[in-house]
């Protein structure tokens, strides 16, 4: 459900208000200080969304239109607070002040994104990863309370551990992977997440494309990320599948309701 929330930016999915919101990563001195300023501000505004949103019950929201446009409205009032970041970064970039991003301010912004991009994720999916764990581990505990021993908890509990440190080497993996990836081929990528962005063609990236481009859950921001091979084909799959599905689960909840209403 998180990558129907987050399609990351899933995941991509992390707000916070404040000046000091960087703190909580641990990112490169020099995009701190200078490089990327509003940038660490961006991640943490995402950063503060992916706490709130662990706090959402996803069966809950699929079923409770009261609740799923609550989370709306929520993510809503976050997109709207990320705005003003990528507008300052997008002036930052704009080393020669013409209004628009050429290659190689493009590619600037790109190299300092992916790395905070990987600071991020490094921090928060493994935070989302045991917290969901932890939450399906207490499901799975309440169903079976009655059909199991204090030697059999143990070992469901062990076992439980493993798979929790199994899915985090995984996760660590393929971001390393990408990271590799991203690092050996970064002309290409770059080059290839310059196109999307210029969609007028005339080789300059303007400013209302980049805002775009780079709010979560649109299209044009899982098509920059897959550009960037932030995103794997996979992953790209399994967010069109859990937006599909929770639009699905959210039509029929709408459609119990007015069925009633109308009893």
């Amino acid at each position: 459900w998180l990558d129907t929330l987050f399609a990351p930016s899933l995941r991509h999915t992390v707000n916070t208000m404040g000046c000091g919101a960087g703190r909580g990563l641990v990112l490169p001195k020099a995009a701190k200080d200078k490089e990327a300023p509003f940038l660490v501000e961006y991640f943490a505004e995402l950063g503060k969304l992916m706490e709130e949103m662990d706090k959402v019950d996803p069966m809950k929201m699929l079923f409770d239109p009261e609740e799923a446009k609550r989370v709306q409205e929520m993510q809503e009032a976050h997109k709207e607070r990320l705005k003003p970041w990528i507008h300052m970064s997008f002036d930052k970039h704009d080393n020669n002040k013409d209004g628009s991003l050429d290659r190689a301010e493009a590619q600037e912004f790109f190299n300092l994104y992916t790395r905070l991009y990987f600071a991020f994720h490094e921090k928060y999916d493994v935070m989302l990863l045991k917290s969901q764990m932890a939450k399906g581990a207490v499901f799975a505990q309440g169903m079976m309370a009655d059909m199991v021993d204090a030697s059999m908890q143990k070992e469901l509990e062990a076992l439980m551990k493993a798979q929790e440190a199994a899915a985090i080497t995984e996760l660590q993996k393929r971001l390393k992977t990408k990271r590799g990836n991203y690092m050996a081929n970064k002309a290409a990528l770059d080059e290839e997440a310059f196109k999307i962005l210029d969609t007028s063609t005339d080789g300059k990236v303007q400013r209302q494309e980049l805002v775009e481009a780079f709010m979560f859950e649109s299209e044009r921001n899982d098509e920059v990320h897959l550009a960037l091979g932030l995103l794997a084909a996979d992953e790209a799959q399994a967010v069109a599948n859990a937006k599909k599905l929770a639009g699905t689960m959210q039509g029929a909840g709408a459609e119990g309701d007015a069925d009633c209403q109308m009893q």
